[in-house]
């Protein structure tokens, strides 16, 4: 899961209120916000298994998800053991990447 979920889990779990959570907590969340561009924690799942199931490591799926590179390209030089890769592989995940998130 993304940080914002395990986040929000821990709030739901403890109630805890936005300002018991410690300052990088709440900075990391802020940006998580900002930048977080899936919208539930069912897309975010079915995401990271659809990369999983085409050859990528858990941190490598949870990586696409977080920088979503836009082309085989950026996502090699964001991601270094997507080289092991080809482009067209690396091509398709970011495709599903894109994909989930304009869900």
């Amino acid at each position: 899961l993304p940080f914002q979920a395990v986040i929000d889990t821990v709030n739901a779990a403890q109630e805890l209120e936005f300002d018991d959570l410690t300052e990088m907590m709440q900075n990391t969340s802020k940006f998580v916000e900002t930048f977080g561009k899936f919208q539930d924690t069912e897309s975010i799942s079915r995401c990271k298994q659809e990369l999983m199931e085409r050859g990528l490591h858990s941190f490598e799926a949870a990586s696409m998800g977080n920088l979503m590179p836009t082309n085989a390209d950026e996502a090699k030089r964001l991601i270094a053991s997507l080289t092991r890769l080809s482009d067209d592989d690396v091509r398709e995940c970011c495709s599903i990447v894109q994909r989930y998130r304009e869900v």
